[in-house]
């Protein structure tokens, strides 16, 4: 018993808490982006009534009475036929299909490298990637990009119901990346100590 004890005391002294807190956070992350992909799964179609639906409400004419400025009229708009071409059906069950993968391999990795296990880094790699690369070819490099990083995040409710801003759907999908980005370095400092 006093073995097993040590044994897991030297474990986690080894295991440095910042690679931990990591590897909790991904496996949070990863989690929550299972479940949204199932979500999406099972709702995609009625995402896309709901999109439909709000682009609708803006081209109607009470919008454009409640709105009063015809910039901010024409922003709304161009942001409603982005959202109805970025949330086709089709593409919202690649994304979620995408999604659940790419947790998967996510949690994966971040619980292989919670063991310390070196394989673990190349898992969550993997997911990251197949996410990135997978938003890109649904999208191209373009302003709907951060169209795809919405509902990749289970993110396409809030601007459905809040409305969005073009503005706000790129500092969301920035924020994103930057984390991927700093989670994949971290991990990668990290290397060294696994095995």
């Amino acid at each position: 018993m006093a073995d097993a004890i040590n044994n897991t005391l030297e474990e986690k002294a080894k295991r440095p808490n910042l690679l931990t807190a990591a590897c909790i956070l991904s496996c949070i992350g990863s989690g929550w982006g299972f479940l949204s992909g199932i979500v999406l799964l099972f709702n995609a179609r009625a995402q896309v009534v709901s999109v439909n639906d709000m682009k609708d409400i803006v081209y109607s004419v009470d919008f454009y009475k409640k709105m009063g400025s015809k910039t901010s009229v024409q922003d709304a708009m161009n942001m409603a036929d982005r959202m109805t071409e970025a949330f086709t059906a089709w593409k919202l069950y690649i994304i979620a299909l995408v999604a659940i993968i790419s947790s998967v391999l996510g949690l994966m990795g971040a619980l292989r490298m919670f063991n310390l296990n070196k394989k673990g880094f190349k898992f969550y790699t993997y997911g990251i990637l197949l996410s990135g690369i997978t938003l890109f070819l649904l999208y191209g490099f373009s302003q709907t990009i951060t169209m795809g990083m919405l509902a990749l995040n289970g993110l396409i409710s809030l601007f459905v119901m809040f409305g969005s801003s073009e503005m706000l759907a790129h500092a969301i999908s920035v924020a994103f990346v930057s984390t991927w980005g700093i989670f994949i370095l971290l991990y990668w400092r990290y290397q060294k100590i696994m095995e």
